[in-house]
């Protein structure tokens, strides 16, 4: 299944990898927390992984949904 994002309020966005607890999953959210890790992006303020999406909050003032 193909990820798909949706915004969270005006400072996050949830990228949902499916509808199930899943090994699969989990690694596909720990290996995409590694590679925003590794951008080392300014504004981007916490991720939140949960058992099947990942919440990614950032800086309004430095990124938009759009």
């Amino acid at each position: 299944m193909k990820p798909t994002i949706s915004p969270v309020g005006d400072c996050a966005i949830s990228i949902d990898f499916g509808q199930a607890i899943d090994p699969k999953i989990n690694r596909q959210i720990r290996q995409v927390i590694e590679q925003i890790k590794l951008l080392q992006l300014d504004g981007i303020i916490e991720l939140v992984p949960t058992y099947c999406a990942l919440l990614v909050q950032y800086d309004a003032m430095v990124y938009t949904y759009s």
